[in-house]
């Protein structure tokens, strides 16, 4: 017979949870992990047992347990002054990449992200995404990230588990995420839990921790350009927490040192404030109630304006009932809106776009014996999309006003998943996640004539669909599997594979993301995107864990891929699908990354072979794109190599450099010209995507200064000097193409940061 032993590991100074501390019985080998709530489980037999506890910056410890009935024991650690044998990347330990039956999951450590070279000082966690195997971007100042060949809006980006719909600040220079509030980032980007759906390609999951139940902190930072502060601590001790935090941007001084007027007449501004109440009921229960607000202001010159905002609402309630058994519930809210003005000419204009949700979400967690752990939910969503309102703000604008009809959907999911451990050595991760999806009215659905292009001289006739009428429905059957081989206590063997299903896009025919991109359901004429993801991977721990490596090969394959017709109108436009086509895609590749996980030289290298290819075959030559033949996706970049180095040189200083590489993105670009009657030089373009822009390569390099570490002093402090593009490359973000007359086309290289950023940052911390 087995007994359970369960409680809660925190910090003995602040109270907080630590999430991913190790638990390991020396006799057996028996361990486990504390959860998102802190919370750890072991099964056992009567007897004595001695637990060698471990987290990332806190000195383990060794704790001895007479274990003769199932019972509580919460656990304490105590912070290390400094650590030169903290983990680099995750907050776990070694083992655990090894051990665990997931694959694909990144795990950054917070500390490691904030020592490492920021662009203007402002650390950002979704640019330090960038430095890991099979994550890239478009190119500097873009929005979101790819993943593994996916799009932008095929990550499900989640902070507390409200997903977002703009995960940056300043059209992409900086993410939406405080750093100072964040308990953990994790990135799934191989085979996803059965509770993750909805998108194609990866969830990032970003929790917010808890505020400080025993002490007030004061902790923030001031830059160049921004400025943070977070305050938290304890409205009733040991029991209610309050934690708040807000960041502000000042950046509008820096344009002004440009020497370019448009830019000098430019201005950039965001902010954005967290806040979280947290109650809680002993060991059993919790609940918590948290907001996230954000704005964002970037104007150029006289010519264009963006604003865009975010908010987000989020209620949770969890419970344990018994040894066994746990329960959360989650309720959430998020609007989004941005705003477009055309600033210039006499179709000046304002294009209002936006996006809101309700989502309930209740899940249980289940230990029925010892070697099953089965995860099991619901997920409720109602979406409300407002495709675009085209507004006029001067009498001698020739622009004609106009406001599209809201798009209404709701997406119903269940879910079941049960980790299986079937021997030391096998264990097994499988799932099913079932989605239906129906488009609602009240809505005006056109049809077209069949066997022509869709387009306004081909469409025939309208239907009306009332308030809450079923326009359309979609069904989603997504079973998902992992699978564990050890082959030895160092190294082990894992496979995955998983289907999943996509009812809302972000349609944008530009190779970055921006905010008014509009954001579309799946419809009569838009089908859901479906993909299938296959992926293998080897795991390989040297010098008793020291070293780590990793081998991962992906192969992803989608249905109803979305693309845009040349020249594609895709603003306040009624009948956007007459723009858009849709095909298929698929994706694959090699990741390999070598990590050094300890000592004053730590770091890791990281390196993916990929590539990701579109086809669009329709039936007539208007709805084909390259005569219907495999091209590159606009992300497809084969090459990508990251190299991350930290030095430790003292117990005051740290040093920190990267360097990344990749391949320079597809471009379309004239190939040649011709002449006709008494117009010369036209340039003849190649097909879509068939050329490249430079490639990229970039260092940089930080420098951290602790003014040291004296127990108990209440007052810390540090300073990071940072230069981003150390030795200045211009790289290409873009090739466009000028033409003076009766001349041929010239190439011309748009540089986004053409140049090497220092910026210096003060940290503090009070408490």
């Amino acid at each position: 017979p087995t007994l359970t032993l369960q409680g809660f590991v925190t910090d003995d100074h602040t109270g907080d949870i630590l999430i991913g501390a190790t638990l390991l019985e020396e006799t057996s080998g028996e361990g486990t992990n504390t959860e998102v709530t802190g919370q750890y489980r072991l099964e056992l037999p009567p007897g004595t047992h001695r637990f060698l506890v471990q987290s990332v910056g806190y000195q383990p410890k060794l704790v001895e347990v007479e274990l003769w009935d199932a019972g509580t024991l919460d656990l304490t650690l105590s912070r290390e002054p400094i650590d030169l044998k903290e983990v680099v990347v995750e907050a776990t330990g070694a083992e655990e990449r090894v051990r665990s039956t997931q694959m694909g999951v990144e795990k950054l450590g917070l500390k490691t992200i904030q020592k490492l070279p920021a662009f203007l000082g402002e650390v950002d966690i979704v640019k330090s995404l960038l430095l890991l195997p099979g994550v890239s971007t478009v190119g500097e100042g873009s929005a979101g990230f790819n993943v593994r060949g996916g799009t932008v809006d095929q990550n499900l980006i989640m902070q507390d588990g409200a997903f977002l719909f703009n995960a940056s600040h300043v059209l992409g220079f900086f993410s939406l995420f405080n750093p100072d509030m964040v308990e953990s980032v994790t990135l799934y980007k191989a085979s996803l839990p059965a509770r993750f759906g909805g998108r194609l390609a990866s969830a990032l999951d970003v929790r917010i921790k808890d505020g400080n139940y025993q002490r007030w902190k004061v902790k923030g930072g001031v830059g160049l350009v921004s400025s943070r502060l977070t305050v938290d601590g304890p409205l009733r001790q040991g029991s209610t927490s309050l934690l708040f935090g807000g960041r502000s941007s000042y950046s509008n001084w820096v344009l002004r040192q440009v020497n370019e007027p448009d830019v000098r007449k430019s201005s950039a501004f965001f902010y954005d404030l967290n806040a979280k109440l947290t109650h809680r009921w002993g060991n059993n229960a919790k609940i918590t109630a948290s907001g996230y607000w954000s704005h964002d202001r970037f104007r150029f010159s006289d010519q264009f304006a963006f604003r865009y905002r975010t908010g987000a609402a989020n209620l949770s309630y969890s419970r344990f009932f018994g040894e066994k058994l746990s329960t959360t519930l989650n309720a959430v809210f998020s609007d989004y809106d941005s705003e477009l003005e055309d600033l210039e000419g006499s179709d000046a204009f304002r294009v209002l776009t936006g996006a809101r949700y309700f989502k309930l979400a209740p899940q249980v967690f289940w230990n029925p014996v010892k070697n099953h752990a089965v995860n099991a939910g619901l997920e409720a969503v109602l979406y409300r999309i407002r495709p675009g309102t085209l507004q006029v703000d001067t009498a001698n604008s020739n622009t004609i006003p106009r406001r599209l009809e809201p798009e209404n959907g709701r997406e119903l999911s269940a879910y079941l998943s049960d980790t299986w451990n079937l021997s030391p050595r096998l264990s097994l991760e499988f799932g099913l996640r079932a989605t239906l999806f129906q488009n609602l009215g009240p809505a005006t659905v056109y049809t077209y004539e069949q066997g022509q292009p869709r387009s306004e001289e081909s469409l025939l006739d309208s239907l009306h669909f009332g308030s809450g009428a079923v326009i359309s429905t979609y069904h989603s059957l997504e079973p998902r599997l992992s699978l564990k081989v050890q082959l030895n206590p160092v190294s082990s063997v894992k496979a995955g594979f998983h289907r999943s299903a996509q009812f809302i896009n972000q349609v944008s025919n530009t190779a970055s993301v921006t905010p008014v991109d509009v954001w579309l359901l799946s419809n009569r004429h838009i089908l859901p995107q479906r993909a299938v993801n296959f992926s293998l991977g080897y795991y390989r721990l040297f010098e008793g864990g020291n070293w780590e490596s990793t081998l991962e090969l992906y192969y992803r394959r989608i249905e109803n891929v979305i693309e845009y017709k040349d020249l594609a109108e895709l603003l306040a436009n009624d009948h956007l699908e007459t723009e858009l086509l849709q095909g298929e895609g698929r994706s694959y590749g090699v990741e390999f990354s070598l990590k050094r996980r300890v000592g004053r030289w730590n770091g890791w290298l990281g390196y993916t072979w990929s590539r990701s290819l579109r086809r669009v075959e329709g039936s007539t030559p208007e709805e084909t794109i390259n005569r219907g033949k495999w091209f590159p996706a606009n992300f497809d970049k084969p090459h990508d190599l990251s190299l991350v180095l930290s030095y430790q040189v003292s117990r005051r200083l740290n040093i920190s450099a990267n360097f990344t590489y990749s391949t320079g993105r597809p471009i379309t670009a004239p190939v040649g010209r011709f002449s006709s009657s008494n117009v010369i030089n036209i340039p003849v373009f190649s097909e879509r995507n068939q050329q490249r822009v430079p490639d990229y390569h970039r260092l940089d390099l930080s420098l951290t200064l602790d003014p040291g570490h004296k127990k108990g002093k209440k007052w810390r402090s540090s300073f990071t000097l940072s230069v981003y593009n150390l030795y200045a490359r211009r790289n290409a973000y873009s090739v466009f193409f000028t033409q003076a007359p009766f001349a041929r086309p010239m190439a011309r290289r748009l540089a986004v940061l053409g140049t090497a950023f220092p910026a210096l940052t003060y940290n503090f911390q009070w408490q």
